[in-house]
């Protein structure tokens, strides 16, 4: 494990004499991937009654305003500490906020825990609002990136996606408009591709066996299992240059310069890019979730170095890593609707030979990671399926 953080020793020494604020206090403890949190709440927090049925404004409005004078806004303010110190964007608090009402607010309903979430969020200044009928209740996001799952409400010209994948007639909701923080916040969920959380170590191992011109490599790559379960717990998000912009762990890249850049010191830059090709295509086996998945689940790199099986685009997304990563090459990722099929495509110099398709002025070389044996440039795909090829950048 990485270390423990204390929040609330750190909150009394960065803001001396507010945890006094608290009437009857007491110590919250919960694990967020490795690491040991520890924040002070008002206890009588837990006994605040939340509607499950004849849910309506009103009684949404005074259950929230009751958690408010309980002091709600300085346990979420040691929160914030918390995600801090551990590196979290905004959509890592959110399941920083999730994990919290969940273990520290077990015997409660669902429906506090979402308002708990949603209390959380809009302290933090992201653009969240709450909806219900008499028989429902949930919390509503607005997202940079678009994920999978859930549904989604139309709100002041605004998309807002729900923080759980219910299924329900969100016609039939009322969005409350609360006076409690509506002002506040005004910022939308988003990745920081550029950060990667500091969670607990827990480094596992993995080899990989290829071939490539009759010889064998092995492969061998490190990945933070607490990293790999931080991610699948996050909202299965749709193609995206995120996808592989997302910077994996330490362990993970040291581990990849290892092997890549011995292997590839010397080469052409067409011999390289033929070689990652190759790589990707042969060290890592693929299966579509479909066939043994209860869902679409679209990796980041390191829950691909962690999977024994990954599906075309998370193979995109990793080639597009290693091409960005090894050969400066600027790359997108493409969607064939009529064929559900991601591939990807590498900028090329202008004028370069044997291009496949221009994107904004430039030339792209189609790579189909997913398919073994298959050159730089080749493709099953047709040329009017290329045409209306749909590109993530």
């Amino acid at each position: 494990m990485r270390g423990i953080f204390n929040i609330a020793g750190l909150f009394t020494l960065l803001f001396c004499g507010s945890l006094s604020a608290f009437t009857d206090p007491e110590t919250h403890q919960f694990t967020f991937y490795g690491v040991q949190v520890e924040v002070q709440a008002e206890k009588k927090l837990k006994s605040v009654v939340f509607p499950d049925k004849a849910i309506s404004y009103i009684s949404v409005a005074r259950s929230l305003n009751t958690m408010h004078e309980l002091k709600l806004d300085e346990t979420i303010a040691q929160l914030k500490i918390a995600a801090k110190q551990m590196a979290l964007d905004n959509v890592g608090f959110m399941q920083l906020m999730k994990l919290y009402s969940q273990r520290c607010f077990p015997a409660q309903t669902i429906n506090f825990r979402k308002a708990l979430v949603w209390y959380g969020l809009r302290q933090n200044g992201t653009d969240a609002l709450v909806a219900g009928s008499t028989d429902y209740f949930n919390v509503f996001v607005v997202m940079e990136n678009s994920p999978d799952g859930g549904f989604s409400l139309s709100h002041q010209g605004k998309k807002y996606v729900s923080i759980s994948n219910d299924k329900y007639t969100y016609s039939l909701l009322e969005v409350y408009k609360l006076q409690l923080l509506q002002d506040s916040a005004r910022a939308p969920l988003q990745l920081d591709v550029f950060t990667t959380p500091r969670l607990g170590m827990d480094i596992r191992y993995q080899q990989r066996k290829f071939e490539y011109n009759d010889h064998v490599f092995t492969l061998n790559t490190r990945y933070n299992q607490h990293l790999v379960n931080y991610l699948n717990d996050l909202p299965s998000f749709r193609i995206g240059s995120y996808l592989y912009t997302y910077q994996p762990s330490d362990d993970a890249q040291y581990s990849l310069d290892d092997s890549l850049k011995y292997w590839l010191r010397g080469k052409t830059y067409n011999d390289q890019l033929t070689f990652l090709l190759a790589l990707v295509q042969s060290a890592f086996p693929y299966k579509a979730d479909s066939d043994y998945r209860a869902r679409e689940k679209r990796n980041f790199v390191e829950q691909t170095l962690a999977d024994k099986f990954v599906d075309c685009e998370d193979k995109a997304a990793l080639f597009c890593y290693l091409a960005t990563k090894y050969l400066s090459a600027d790359c997108v990722l493409l969607y064939s609707r009529s064929q559900t099929h991601v591939c990807c495509a590498i900028e090329l110099p202008d004028k370069a030979p044997g291009y496949t398709f221009r994107y904004l002025g430039k030339p792209y070389l189609v790579c189909e990671p997913a398919f073994e044996g298959l050159k730089p440039g080749e493709t099953e795909l047709t040329q009017d399926e290329i045409l209306r090829l749909e590109v993530y950048n």
